[in-house]
């Protein structure tokens, strides 16, 4: 992670996230700044703690195509993560527990196209 203000000395904290060593596709912060969403290119989105780097779960969806981007997010008040999937599903995990709690197939046997 970097200081903007100070990005020529270099990141101030550098997160491993266990043995994931796909590239990263997005980060994105909860709106209360405590945890970080990370996607990687093979379909992995992790939720850390933004301050410790602590690996809090990991999640799992089918990758999409290498010229679309794997999108998550956490739901407005942190509790949820919320993605989609190469497939054409969408899921939602509960930060907390890790679990799944929701899942919506898709209907579509065709990929998504992408202009």
């Amino acid at each position: 992670m970097f200081d903007t203000r100070y990005y020529e000395k270099g990141p101030f904290e550098i997160f491993s996230v266990g043995g994931d060593v796909s590239d990263a596709n997005t980060v994105k912060f909860s709106n209360d700044g405590r945890l970080v969403l990370l996607t990687t290119m093979d379909g992995h989105i992790h939720v850390l703690d933004s301050f410790r780097g602590t690996l809090l779960s990991t999640y799992n969806v089918q990758p999409v195509s290498s010229s679309s981007t794997l999108e998550a997010s956490f739901s407005p008040e942190g509790m949820f993560v919320k993605s989609g999937s190469g497939d054409g599903s969408v899921y939602a995990w509960s930060v907390w527990s890790g679990k799944e709690v929701a899942s919506w197939m898709s209907t579509d046997t065709e990929p998504p196209m992408n202009d």
